[in-house]
């Protein structure tokens, strides 16, 4: 059934692989319907209609997700986004507005975990914190420690963000919870980090690898630590060091529901494929392979569709190939099997009348890249749809609904809310 759950129907006489245009009739049979099998009422079938026909309730696209999230009681279901502005938190700097977190925060208290006694709890810890564009968490001393954006450089870290150390600078960030995870990067004359919490004995790990990167490689600092505020402060010596970011749980160190936060404002989908000169294997396909994600969530072509062709070459058969590269990466980890559902989020039409007749294709382009979304639907039985912009269709010039700034694009407080509750419906079934 779609996102709403309306009336049951069964589309009958229908060939499985169907053309369907704007206004076409079908024979329909309503579930209600006892005699039989006798022919039902003749309806009209919507573009509306037509997407609670979507696969939402498909066993092959969710699959994986639905059995991760029944683990959840004894392994962590492991749930990654992806994507531009909408994903790291659009316009707001409280990084607990973006939809993100409230999808997190909501998905825990629906999906609580069950411990050994049976009493239920959806205490988990923050998840990804990394220096984004917008949320700059972590304490800096003793150097000129940087943050390397990737989507214009090089592919590194969660959401293409990374702390750059020299020797002698540290990184110190306060949480709640009892454990933490760092991740770095290892690559050829790199240093070595020692990581204290709460000013106790240091550990230290040599980020020496072989080659020109190994993004996203976690090194497990602390579990188990009493429940409570703590701090951890990372020391770069020897030679210059990258931290990705930390990841900090909360009772949650081998359970519950662990979110990763791979938002860049601005960042179309070849960002996010992009390989840096002798790089072994693409942005993602780090993620993929340290992260094992059984979920993958995407934001989809809005930045794609407002760049189109040009220098960034997203037009929509560019974004299509994309697209493809990025499910293909998460699809071929052989330590994921089987492989993880992947949800596309379709963005809504947004931004003015005025805004949209810049970008590729004008106002129609946007139909282009919403086409490309349902082609990857139908090529990959893993993949399911959470389309936005039939859900919030325009005009957006007037911001009837409430939901983004006033650019008429980005989602604020009650837009990220309004997607957070979209996809907790979708994903719950």
């Amino acid at each position: 059934m779609g996102i709403f759950d309306p009336p049951q129907v069964k589309i009958t006489a229908l060939p499985e692989l169907t053309t369907l245009s704007a206004g076409d009739i079908l024979p329909v049979v309503d579930v209600s319907d006892t005699s039989g099998g006798a022919a039902g009422t003749t309806k009209k079938i919507t573009q509306s209609n037509l997407y609670n026909f979507g696969r939402y309730g498909d066993v092959a696209a969710l699959a994986t997700h639905r059995a991760a999230r029944s683990n959840r009681h004894s392994a962590p279901h492991k749930i990654l986004f992806i994507g531009h502005s909408f994903v790291e938190g659009s316009v707001s700097n409280v990084i607990n507005e973006c939809f993100v977190r409230r999808f997190r925060d909501l998905w825990r208290a629906r999906f609580p975990v069950v411990n050994a006694s049976g009493v239920a709890s959806s205490v988990g810890g923050e998840g990804w914190v990394s220096d984004m564009q917008l949320w700059h968490p972590f304490t800096y001393t003793g150097g000129a420690v940087s943050r390397v954006s990737g989507a214009n450089s090089a592919p590194y870290g969660m959401g293409l963000y990374s702390s750059e150390m020299p020797v002698g600078s540290t990184l110190s960030y306060t949480f709640t919870g009892t454990g933490v995870t760092v991740y770095t990067e290892l690559r050829t004359g790199r240093g070595t980090l020692s990581a204290s919490i709460d000013g106790g004995a240091a550990v230290t790990k040599s980020l020496v690898g072989v080659g020109f990167v190994d993004d996203m490689a976690p090194w497990v600092v602390a579990t188990g630590l009493t429940p409570g505020t703590h701090t951890i402060v990372l020391t770069a010596s020897v030679a210059l060091c990258y931290v990705d970011g930390l990841f900090i749980t909360n009772g949650d160190d081998t359970s519950g529901t662990w979110v990763y936060n791979g938002g860049h404002g601005g960042a179309t989908s070849r960002d996010f494929n992009r390989a840096a000169s002798g790089a072994v294997s693409l942005w993602t396909g780090y993620a993929a392979k340290y992260i094992i994600p059984q979920t993958v969530i995407i934001c989809g072509p809005y930045n794609d569709w407002r760049l189109g062709g040009g220098s960034s070459t997203v037009d929509p058969p560019s974004s299509l190939a994309q697209f493809q590269i990025l499910i293909d990466t998460f699809n071929a980890v052989p330590s994921a099997s089987p492989d993880p559902s992947i949800i596309l989020i379709n963005e809504w039409r947004g931004g003015s009348t005025t805004l949209q007749a810049d970008y590729y294709g004008g106002t129609a382009g946007y139909d282009q890249y919403t086409a490309n979304m349902y082609t990857l639907e139908a090529q990959y039985p893993n993949v399911s749809i959470l389309d936005l912009g039939l859900l919030v269709p325009p005009p957006f010039d007037d911001n009837a609904l409430g939901l983004v700034y006033g650019d008429f694009v980005h989602p604020n407080t009650k837009g990220h809310a309004f997607i957070a509750d979209m996809l907790v419906h979708l994903l719950a079934q």
